[in-house]
């Protein structure tokens, strides 16, 4: 069974290129925002989610912190951003994030690395 990555951005365009670097490996599934990632999480438990900092309607900090505060949040939360300034990069591993990824970022970085957070 593929493990499940729930990819969460504002942006179709960077949606779209996680799902083509990530399926094959994984069961990719994505979320445009954090209302929508509230609903695909009430029927997925993912085994890696990847969250965008800055979005309308909410942004990636904020919704790490309400996922901490409701149980069964027991998996790995990357964070993407192009803004990759120490503030957040400091500010998202003191919440327990897994890591940062820089965007934009290449297939091979991202496999790489998603796979020594899965193992």
């Amino acid at each position: 069974m593929s493990k499940k990555i729930l990819a969460v951005d504002d942006s179709a365009t960077v949606l779209a290129s996680i799902k083509g670097m990530l399926s094959g490996v994984y069961e990719v599934h994505t979320a445009a925002g954090t209302k929508q990632a509230e609903s695909v999480l009430e029927t997925l438990r993912p085994d890696l989610m990847l969250l965008d900092i800055d979005m309308p309607g909410g942004d990636g900090i904020s919704f790490l912190k309400k996922l901490k505060k409701k149980t069964g949040y027991d998996f790995p939360i990357v964070f993407l951003s192009s803004n990759s300034g120490s503030e957040n990069v400091v500010k998202t591993a003191q919440l327990g994030a897994t890591g940062f990824i820089e965007k934009p970022f290449d297939k091979d970085k991202l496999l790489a690395k998603i796979e020594a957070w899965l193992h």
